[in-house]
């Protein structure tokens, strides 16, 4: 029988959880928001919403067009984020906080179901813990907000195994396990093949060898596989019967030659090397990263000695993700999201089992994992006094950092931090003390310096997302461009475009259809169809040939890229 110290340690526990969660919810929506009105600058942003407007235009919902022309380059996904798309930004005539809200709700359910998944597997205190390591990861915030549908996948493939472990130790009878079929079924239809990938490895390893687990006559075979056939073929026999030429065949053979392409020939496919992800783990991860080798260490042994089937199936599924994403050539910080969950789901279970006390050697992980953090901070405070200060060692450091072309941006930064120094000054002082907490509780409570390393990144990236952002987004986003382009041309005239710095968001932003041409194809049609209108957009600036051209043109530096507008001649001269 429990005494009553420890069911009041237990009531006070719980209470400053339900605290924790208000902030972790409060901050995460507060973040999220704040970053919902931004421009879609991002290639990958505006082209998953510019396929979602023409869908609608074009009235096809089957099949996904850019430039209203259906091809290998626009049939790339399935379309129900696109479909989603329509739903909520139609309506309301595609504001840029409408298009990302569907990244924002995922992006809040990843951080509840990584809550309850904790909860369920291992105790509540871990389920905490995981929501509170998934929504202080860095690369987590960065695409939070972002227009793709890559949280949204995540978010999918989370729910489905949440439904799965559910159904498993429920009582006899429960529905859980047609959630695990339906979720299945729409991550197919939002990533392809992948989407049922994950979910049933996973599964496979919550069922095998756990005592507490559900028969497969529970499971429902026959059912759930006619329920996941029913969301995932009217779709995928539309596509075979409806594609023009081989594009539904290749659909799905193409894009996966498309991602393996460049592991085994990484210089000539273009592709990214094995261990291109490790960085990103320890950036984008950051600063739970740095206990990632110790929480490990736990995870495997509580695998092996416990038989803990929650434990194993976690560790197999950010393990085996990390492996199968490395083997791929075409690569993106940004595909690691599907394991973050995982990864947090880990970290709470080590927090978890080491917060009554640890090891020697795992206390000196905990203690030296705080200090480097606090290190880290005070080197931020050290720069961004130097930036106030005008010391120029600081100031030609950053410019040697800077990308060729990138000169404008931070001169804007630096400028934009001059003149709002208490802010800034602020943001530092409560980011030192949040690193000053999490060394404090590495000493006597673990859940105070894990909330000490929390807070180091809300001060961190929330100043960032209301005031740097903004100032980086301004120099980068083509919007301003684009409707002064947009303004100029003839209601009926065609625009030729595209370069090796080709952005999506200029054709979102123009509202008009780009005939999309080759470098060599662009060249030529300047220098010998003067009536034309052609759009360059390249990473440096215009060839000597096309500057000599006695003809009209109009220039812009949008980031490190160079746009040029040669206007027609004809439609010139009938202005005039």
């Amino acid at each position: 029988m429990p005494n009553s110290t420890t069911t009041d340690t237990n009531q006070a526990w719980e209470r400053g959880a339900a605290i924790l969660l208000l902030l972790i919810a409060l901050f995460s929506l507060l973040y999220f928001f704040s970053n919902a009105t931004a421009d879609l600058i991002r290639a990958g942003e505006a082209r998953a919403a510019e396929i979602a407007r023409e869908m609608l235009e074009r009235g096809n919902f089957i099949l996904p067009s850019l430039n209203h022309l259906v091809s290998a380059e626009s049939l790339t996904k399935p379309p129900l984020y696109h479909w989603l798309l329509i739903i909520i930004s139609a309506p309301l005539d595609w504001p840029n906080w409408a298009v990302r809200l569907t990244s924002i709700l995922a992006s809040l359910g990843m951080i509840w179901m990584t809550f309850l998944c904790g909860k369920r597997m291992f105790s509540f205190r871990a389920g905490v813990y995981s929501a509170l390591v998934l929504s202080t990861c860095i690369l987590f915030l960065e695409n939070s907000s972002a227009a793709r549908m890559d949280v949204f996948f995540s978010f999918l493939i989370l729910a489905s195994i949440y439904c799965f472990w559910m159904a498993i130790h429920s009582a006899p009878g429960s529905r859980w396990i047609y959630g695990f079929y339906l979720l299945s079924g729409l991550g197919v239809l939002t990533k392809g093949p992948i989407g049922i990938l994950f979910p049933v490895l996973v599964a496979l390893l919550l069922t095998l060898g756990n005592p507490n687990a559900r028969g497969w006559s529970e499971l429902r075979l026959k059912n759930g596989m006619l329920l996941f056939l029913a969301v995932v073929l009217p779709w995928y026999t539309l596509l075979y019967t409806t594609a023009p030429g081989d594009l539904g065949f290749n659909f799905l053979f193409g894009q996966l030659a498309h991602w393996w392409a460049g592991s085994s020939n990484v210089a000539a496919a273009g592709g990214k090397p094995f261990h291109y992800y490790l960085p990103h783990v320890l950036v984008g991860f950051f600063p739970w990263s740095l206990f990632l080798p110790a929480a490990l260490v736990i995870g495997v042994r509580a695998a092996r000695s416990e038989g803990n089937a929650a434990t194993k199936s976690m560790l197999v599924w950010f393990l085996g993700g990390l492996i199968l994403f490395s083997l791929g050539g075409k690569k993106a910080a940004r595909y690691l999201l599907p394991i973050m969950a995982p990864f947090a789901l880990i970290m709470g279970f080590y927090f978890d089992r080491i917060r009554a006390g640890f090891s020697r050697r795992h206390g000196l992980v905990i203690k030296g994992s705080a200090l480097l953090v606090f290190l880290l901070a005070t080197f931020l405070a050290l720069l961004l006094t130097g930036i106030l200060v005008e010391n120029e060692w600081v100031v030609q450091a950053l410019s040697k950092g800077q990308k060729k072309g990138g000169a404008s941006t931070l001169e804007a930064v630096i400028a934009m931090l001059r003149n709002n120094p208490v802010p800034a000054m602020t943001t530092v002082t409560l980011m030192l003390l949040a690193a000053v907490m999490a060394i404090v509780g590495s000493f006597r409570n673990t859940t105070i310096m894990i909330f000490g390393l929390a807070a180091v990144i809300w001060t961190l990236v929330w100043p960032y997302s209301l005031t740097i952002k903004p100032a980086l987004q301004q120099q980068m986003s083509p919007r301003a461009t684009a409707e002064k382009i947009a303004g100029m041309l003839p209601p009926d005239a065609v625009l030729y475009g595209g370069g090796k710095a080709y952005q999506h968001s200029m054709r979102w932003y123009l509202e008009r259809n780009i005939t999309l041409e080759r470098p060599d194809q662009l060249y030529n049609r300047v220098l010998q169809e003067p009536d034309s209108w052609v759009l360059l957009m390249e990473k440096k600036p215009l060839q000597e040939k096309l500057q000599a051209v006695e003809r009209e043109k109009l220039q812009w530096q949008i980031e490190y890229y160079h746009v040029t507008l040669f206007p027609g001649l004809e439609n010139k001269s009938e202005e005039r």
